[in-house]
């Protein structure tokens, strides 16, 4: 088995409408608002990461709740690693991953560590679709916005 290669424009027009979540719990203190991973937590759509280069799991920046959510199915997602302790899924290896019967209705996923599958770390990754598909897509480009804007301040 290995990861199946995905283009950069596939991947960039799958990455446009398909986003990773977390699970995060929010805390308030002194009037401070922080969220932490948390596997019981609200899921969270994430600050936009390079999808090849950095893992979306390693120190997310909670954006904003996604709400309305559905569960659409579950797949094992392979991934590489240079350290067998750390577990860095990238955007581009799930994307790569998402059987075709699933790409038009998935908006989002979540990946967790699953164990090892020959030299590979496994992942078991939850798909979603939207129960407001009109809203979540609103939602993305607003995000997409953001990172445009990020982008173009930056240089």
């Amino acid at each position: 088995m290995s990861i199946p290669k995905i283009s950069d424009k596939k991947m960039n027009e799958l990455y446009s409408r398909v986003k990773p979540v977390v699970r995060c719990a929010e805390v308030r203190y002194a009037g401070q608002v922080n969220y932490e991973l948390h596997d019981k937590g609200d899921l969270y759509f994430i600050e936009e990461v390079d999808p090849r280069e950095v893992a979306f799991t390693w120190d997310p920046k909670p954006k904003e709740r996604a709400d309305g959510l559905i569960e659409l199915a579950q797949i094992n997602t392979l991934h590489t690693y240079g350290y067998h302790g750390f577990f860095k899924p990238s955007v581009a290896e799930v994307l790569s991953q998402i059987p075709q019967e699933y790409l038009s209705d998935v908006v989002a996923f979540e990946t967790e560590y699953a164990g090892f599958s020959g030299s590979y770390h496994a992942g078991q990754t939850k798909l979603y679709r939207s129960s407001n598909p009109q809203e979540i897509r609103e939602e993305i480009e607003k995000l997409d916005q953001r990172r445009a804007d990020l982008e173009a301040r930056l240089g």
